[in-house]
């Protein structure tokens, strides 16, 4: 009595096929998993430098405000001191006593 192996090898091998075409979706999957991963990151990345860009040129736009606003205050400031000085001169021409 002879002993057939071949349907032991062919369960065999089909085990094997299984097995290496499992391996292979857990690789694939796997490196599609990182390259999501990857993509994310980079566009996190991208977006966090575009914020802080933004930030910056946002911060340089309110000094510049600011130093338009300052420099508004000291001329009216300044227009508001030769005012008062002119009607204080108006005031003595005329003999009137000077307001305070």
């Amino acid at each position: 009595m002879t002993i057939k192996k071949e349907p032991d090898d062919n369960i065999e091998n089909r085990n094997v096929k299984v097995k290496i075409s499992t391996a292979v979706l857990i690789i694939m999957s796997t490196i599609s998993i990182i390259i999501s991963i990857m993509t994310t990151y980079y566009s996190l990345r991208s977006d966090i430098k575009d914020v802080s860009v933004k930030a910056d040129l946002q911060k340089q736009l309110n000094d510049l405000r600011f130093q338009n606003d300052e420099t508004k205050i000291n001329e009216n400031h300044e227009w508001l001191r030769t005012l008062s000085h002119r009607i204080n001169l108006i005031e003595q021409q005329k003999g009137i006593k000077p307001t305070e």
